[in-house]
Formats: C-alpha cells, sequence, structure tokens
C-alpha cells in the first residue's frame, strides 16, 4: 500500500481525511505522506481500513438531526471545538463558544456551570466531539450532544439555522 494513491471507500471522504488527520496530531502510529481533501497517500499498513472505521465509529455516536432541533429549541449552548484556522472561510456557527480540543481537554471557563445544562459539542467530523463529550461527562456533565460538524450535512444544517 505504500506510496499508493487511496480514494475514500465509503462515501465519506471529508469525514475519513478529517478523522486520519486527527490521529496522525494525536501522534497514531499511523503516518501520512500527503493529506488533501478527497485523497492521500498512505505510508502505513491498514490506514484506510484504520480511518473506515474511526470514520463509522464518529458517525455511529453523532445526534440524530431531530435531536438537534430539540436542543435548539431548547436553547443548547453550541460548543465549536475545531482549531481556530478549520474555522477561517465562514464555515462556523454564529452563535457557538469556541473552545477547541486540545486531545484531552477544553477551554472550561465559557462553558455553562449548570452541569445539566443542554450543551452540543461540534467538530468537524464528531471524532473530536465525541471525546469532548467523554471528557464533560467525566466532570460530571449529564446532558451533552454530539453535534457531528461540517462533514455531517444532516446535523451542519440543523447547527447553522
Amino acid at each position: 500500500m505504500a506510496g499508493m494513491k487511496r480514494r475514500c471507500s465509503h462515501g465519506r471522504g471529508a469525514a475519513l481525511l478529517l478523522i486520519c488527520s486527527l490521529c496522525v496530531l494525536n501522534r497514531n502510529p499511523l503516518e501520512l505522506s500527503t493529506l488533501s481533501s478527497h485523497s492521500f497517500v498512505a505510508s502505513g499498513s491498514g490506514l484506510v481500513r484504520h480511518a473506515a472505521s474511526l470514520c463509522r465509529l464518529a458517525m455511529q455516536a453523532v445526534a440524530a438531526p431531530q435531536e438537534l432541533e430539540e436542543a435548539k429549541a431548547q436553547e443548547a449552548v453550541i460548543v465549536d471545538l475545531r482549531g481556530a484556522g478549520e474555522r477561517e472561510g465562514g464555515i462556523f456557527v454564529p452563535e457557538a463558544i469556541h473552545a477547541p480540543w486540545d486531545g484531552s481537554s477544553m477551554p472550561l471557563e465559557n462553558l455553562p456551570a449548570d452541569k445539566n445544562a443542554l450543551i452540543v459539542l461540534h467538530c468537524a467530523v464528531g471524532g473530536r466531539a465525541e471525546k469532548g463529550k467523554a471528557f464533560l461527562e467525566s466532570l460530571g456533565y449529564t446532558n451533552v450532544l454530539n453535534g457531528g460538524g461540517p462533514a455531517t450535512p444532516e446535523q451542519w444544517s440543523v447547527l447553522t439555522r
């Protein structure tokens, strides 16, 4: 597989690549030689299989659009976990609190003190949001949803309305 150009095989190219770039940033032993919007050159065996598995896991963890509609109707706090560079170009939820996920935590100062408050986390796909959800739940937050992100169009359309 080394040196071969691969394309997403399960129809979610952007999700596949965003998740994989996170694995690499988190010092996953798999390596990428190049990364672009819909293709990459793999230098670690099993990368395509690994990426597809992660993508499917992230997609399963994302809240259904109806859940997000209900959360917005209840005035949920929306939190954007992406880095500043990912928000460039106007691809963000205007009312969202920006609290970038650093791989193990996020800034908490702008989050509600009420641990029962309804919070919707989003990133690009849902991988960081799922980790952020687990982090907040470990701190006692009880009502946290994974809102996916721009690469989950049904959820993103709800968040950006």
